[in-house]
């Protein structure tokens, strides 16, 4: 009976250890732009990457485009001919940024935008509607980043950097229970310039 017992405590410790792996979860997908996107047949990703809206362009009818980071996009904004977002993909504590906190290691993301509510998305989050924690660590050079979440197309919650020329953590929560799956990271004002890293959303 002893071994028994001692048996349905252990299986009960192993399930509760479980969900608390699943509650500390990151549930964004490449979020320390770690994995480069694989450049399609006809079409190279470059790094640095500039992406322009032009109107003689079919093809730039959409303003999403692919960044060189896997599961993040680039959102153009505006219909006007000189909105451009530029992205690379460069080594943490490189570019004369200095290194961030612990933890920040690898790649980030070096974005420069000419608009307001231009930036980076990712819109692969398999939150659902459960109540979230998110951040971000963001150093800005010039200009001001909002960090939103919700839903593609919209946030249901946001904040924006207060500070420049440091690493600063944006953290937000969600509570509610609409479902959401996108992370945005837009510039705040025009000519922006940022660096970000280590992207989360937890489930708690």
């Amino acid at each position: 009976m002893k071994n028994v017992l001692k048996f349905i405590t252990l299986l009960n410790l192993i399930v509760l250890l479980n969900v608390n792996l699943v509650w500390t979860q990151n549930l964004v997908p490449n979020p320390q732009f770690e994995i480069n996107r694989t450049s399609p047949a006809g079409y190279l990703f470059n790094n640095p990457q500039m992406e322009c809206y032009h109107s003689g362009c079919l093809d730039m009818e959409n303003l999403f485009r692919y960044s060189q980071a896997e599961n993040w996009t680039l959102w153009l904004c505006t219909l006007a001919n000189n909105a451009c977002v530029m992205t690379e993909l460069v080594k943490t504590a490189s570019n004369c940024i200095p290194a961030g906190p612990k933890g920040l290691s690898g790649k980030m993301m070096h974005v420069k935008t000419t608009y307001s509510g231009m930036g980076i998305v990712n819109s692969d989050i398999p939150a659902g509607k459960n109540k979230v924690k998110v951040t971000c660590w963001v150093y800005v050079v010039k200009g001001k980043i909002n960090m939103g979440y919700g839903p593609t197309g919209a946030s249901v919650v946001n904040t924006s950097s207060k500070t420049n020329c440091k690493w600063e953590k944006l953290e937000i929560t969600k509570t509610d229970s609409k479902s959401c799956n996108q992370v945005t990271l837009y510039a705040d004002a025009a000519d922006a310039e940022s660096y970000v890293d280590a992207v989360s959303v937890i489930v708690f």
